[in-house]
């Protein structure tokens, strides 16, 4: 089984997120812009209400102002939605980590992030883990101010962002020299930072390359026999499983999770029905395949829609 290009059902799901994110973005920022142009071009002191209930029209004076204002709005949104699913992915991380019962490397530092927290579980170190550590850091301060501040910068912030770790990880950051070459809004102490939603896509580059990173060390200490046993515990044992389009027998829907959800390479049906085995959970896998046939794929991707297969005769 090659593991290589493999990821967990944290990773997943997040990967999900980062993509779907990345295009609300984009498309939020060409619609305004959009509008914007239609406000020059026409002036109005009215836009349609679309399909919320609230009056016939929204009226307003200076579209073009609240227009830019939108676009400060749609940043700070993204900074704490971004964090948001960033926090998800080391929860489950943890989850598969604690699941597998796998010993730390090390203990976290004093006042850890989340990331350092699972950074020094799995032992990352180096260079872009350090250019990771920075820019998250930099961002979950960011998403604080905006939480808990009204996106009015904190001294902490302000001293991040003129940090030398931040500033070198920025000159390395990959794939953003050509377009725009990196730069943070300026900032005053407890002024209102002016966010752009360039920077909302870079703090979810920056969550992403964190959890590639933590989740491709993750999969190296979990090795075939933990991812296994990881794709075996979403296919039958949460309490929401993943939907899975294999139906004929358990083993085929491990195999199919593993190379569909998972991306590991050639992984094989003997191989899978002996790692179970030896983690003696076989003839409990091959019972829950029996008891929750019906309703296999629960509430996150739709009930199954399988016939109940007899388990093979592996035993």
């Amino acid at each position: 089984m090659d593991l290589s290009r493999a990821n967990t059902e944290p990773m997943a799901g997040f990967v999900a997120f980062h993509n779907r994110f990345n295009r609300n973005i984009k498309v939020a920022v060409g619609g305004l812009d959009t509008l914007s142009q239609q406000v020059v071009a026409n002036p109005s002191d009215e836009l349609p209400r679309g399909s919320e209930p609230w009056g016939r029209v929204t009226k307003g004076r200076n579209f073009q102002k609240e227009i830019e204002g939108s676009f400060t709005f749609i940043s700070e949104l993204g900074l704490a939605r971004t964090f948001s699913a960033f926090e998800d992915y080391l929860v489950g991380a943890t989850a598969e980590f604690d699941r597998a019962q796998l010993a730390p490397i090390a203990a976290p530092p004093a006042n850890p992030t989340g990331f350092d927290r699972i950074a020094a579980m799995l032992g990352a170190d180096g260079e872009e883990a350090e250019d990771i550590r920075a820019a998250t850091k930099f961002f979950e301060i960011a998403r604080n101010c905006v939480v808990h501040r009204s996106n009015r910068a904190s001294s902490e912030l302000i001293a991040l962002s003129a940090s030398k770790p931040l500033k070198k990880a920025i000159e390395r950051w990959p794939g953003r020299q050509k377009i725009w070459r990196i730069s943070l809004p300026e900032m005053r102490e407890d002024a209102v930072v002016n966010w752009l939603p360039r920077h909302a896509i870079l703090a979810s580059d920056a969550y992403y390359r964190a959890a590639c990173l933590l989740d491709r060390l993750l999969i190296q200490k979990l090795g075939p026999d933990g991812m296994v046993q990881l794709a075996t515990h979403w296919c039958f044992f949460a309490d929401e499983p993943v939907a899975c389009p294999a139906k004929l027998n358990p083993e085929t829907m491990i195999r199919t999770q593993l190379v569909n959800r998972y991306k590991t390479v050639n992984p094989a049906i003997p191989e899978i029905v002996e790692i179970m085995k030896r983690s003696g959970k076989w003839t409990k896998v091959r019972d829950e395949f029996v008891r929750r046939a019906p309703t296999l794929g629960g509430k996150r991707n739709g009930p199954y829609q399988g016939v109940i297969a007899k388990p093979a005769s592996t035993s």
